[in-house]
């Protein structure tokens, strides 16, 4: 099933990713694009994460998603995937997102590992550029959480994101006092998964549905 999968969805991904019409059913309203961001500031940092798919004991595929520490910081707490800022020893953004779930959660991926690329998100609150890279692992190795960076793992399975009862909205209180209702959200694990991450979520989502 696996090398089908896999074959499959690399398929998809040479005749050309969902993009940001993916991107815009899950955004709040007023949501930035990178394209335009970068047509008003040339200042934004680069970053990748790792969609790190996987095959259960039961034969099903799963992804991972990570709940960050909290700490004093504008994305203490979230729920995320595994990846962070590119630091200038990366040779690429590929190899951001390999190091960086390395660090965080001590997956070791290889290039044999590297499936494809999705459509870079842009985040407006902390002026960052992610570029979602997607891998496959066979079956996972025993993963050990960087416990500075990360409170808990969750592998969640395919099924449930393809599930449409999954996307809800939710009410969030930013750390400046505003209210937002009505924020398009993913409820996975019981965890209400919304910005960058349902972002990233939804065109991994319209990539598989297209299989």
């Amino acid at each position: 099933m696996s090398k089908h999968f896999l074959h499959r969805i690399k398929e998809e991904i040479r005749k050309g990713i969902p993009g940001e019409s993916s991107h815009l059913k899950m955004s709040p309203i007023n949501r930035i694009s990178l394209k335009n961001k970068i047509l008003l500031d040339a200042n934004v940092k680069e970053s990748a994460v790792a969609v790190i798919l996987h095959i259960n004991s039961e034969n099903m595929i799963e992804f991972l998603l990570i709940q960050r520490s909290t700490y004093d910081g504008k994305h203490s707490g979230q729920i995320a995937f595994p990846g962070g800022k590119r630091d200038f020893s990366d040779l690429s953004l590929e190899h951001t997102a390999r190091r960086e779930a390395f660090e965080e959660v001590g997956i070791q991926l290889l290039e044999n590992n590297y499936i494809g690329e999705l459509t870079e998100v842009y985040i407006p609150i902390s002026n960052f550029s992610v570029l979602p890279i997607i891998y496959f692992h066979e079956s996972l190795p025993k993963l050990t959480p960087n416990e500075r960076e990360v409170a808990e793992i969750f592998s969640i399975k395919l099924s449930d994101l393809l599930n449409e009862e999954s996307i809800s909205t939710m009410r969030i209180k930013f750390t400046n006092g505003i209210i937002q209702s009505n924020i398009p959200c993913f409820k996975l694990n019981q965890q209400e998964v919304w910005g960058a991450t349902a972002l990233i979520l939804n065109e991994l989502r319209d990539l598989i549905l297209r299989i």
